[in-house]
């Protein structure tokens, strides 16, 4: 799966490719104001559990750290960077 989005045009390099290997591509709108709604309710409600998605915390001045947190999945693949003058 790739996740992304560009305002221009994009080129399709080997068409050929994803036909021989019958893959499928799909473009969809990532989140509704709704599921926004939902996910917050969820929350609110203890549905549903959000700590197991939240990583560490480390402030600006550690960036390449946070980077390196992730590029090891020491973190499953989070860290959250705090702005400046957030504590």
């Amino acid at each position: 799966m790739i996740a992304g989005v560009h305002e221009g045009p994009v080129k399709f390099e080997n068409p050929a490719g994803a036909l021989l290997k019958e893959l499928t591509i799909r473009f969809s709108v990532a989140y509704r104001p709704g599921d926004f709604r939902a996910v917050v309710e969820a929350f609110a409600t203890g549905v549903v559990d959000p700590s197991p998605l939240a990583g560490p915390l480390v402030g600006i001045d550690r960036l390449a750290d946070a980077f390196d947190m992730v590029r090891t999945a020491a973190t499953g693949g989070r860290v959250l960077v705090l702005p400046q003058g957030v504590t």
